[in-house]
């Protein structure tokens, strides 16, 4: 990946998304803990956030040459054109309203176009309670912001979740030392911190499937 590019995901650039864009495939696989996710349709709503957006194409990209995207009101929908050089589709919600992608994927067995009505709305949690131990994260779920602080009183302590109507969520340990390690967990289980990681996070991966999309917040474990 060019020094651009990652200038670009400058806001986003934590060590977990550093070591996941290496590749576009390991982007692919991680992209759940670097932007939200919105699977294609004809028709998709987002909430307006400064995480990126990765439009999800499922197998409609698959073995593309070269993809080319264009918005027709980039004061709503900004598409970043440095990611389509790995063949993502990435875009940033500067405000409120609505915006047609034209999207044109190149095969060898051809080129074919999608449009993609995305409507930007305004943002609102989908938390309903968040808590590391006795440390509760709720309030601050409401504001946008996707990276949360803690530093640990302990070094085990229990992670409860909570979502409100129409949202479920995918928890993760992920930690950093030579290399890089992740834990599924659930509500209600306990989290051992790594004392040595270089860098260590709790990331909750909120979706729902009536909208085809996702929110993501992040806590970082401090030390």
């Amino acid at each position: 990946m060019t020094t651009t590019v990652k200038r670009t995901f400058a806001v986003i650039v934590m060590v977990i998304v550093a070591m996941a864009m290496l590749l576009p495939a390991q982007a692919k696989e991680a992209r759940a803990d670097d932007f939200n996710d919105a699977k294609y349709k004809k028709k998709v709503t987002v909430y307006k956030d400064y995480v990126p957006v990765w439009l999800n194409m499922g197998s409609r990209d698959n073995g593309a040459k070269k993809i080319t995207v264009t918005s027709s009101k980039s004061s709503v929908v900004k598409v970043n054109k440095y990611a389509l050089a790995d063949k993502m589709i990435i875009f940033d919600t500067k405000s409120k309203g609505k915006a047609t992608l034209t999207i044109k994927i190149r095969k060898k067995s051809g080129t074919k176009t999608y449009k993609c009505r995305v409507k930007v709305v305004g943002y609102s949690t989908p938390v309903k309670s968040l808590k590391l131990a006795k440390h509760s994260f709720t309030k601050k779920c409401k504001k946008k912001n996707k990276y949360l602080n803690y530093t640990p009183k302990h070094k085990t302590e229990k992670v409860t979740v909570k979502c409100k109507r129409g949202w479920k969520v995918k928890i993760k340990h992920i930690w950093f030392t030579a290399n890089s390690h992740s834990k599924s967990l659930k509500s209600g289980s306990k989290v051992t911190y790594r004392k040595n990681a270089e860098f260590e996070c709790i990331t909750y991966v909120f979706y729902n499937k009536s909208r085809n999309y996702t929110i993501i917040k992040q806590v970082n474990i401090n030390r």
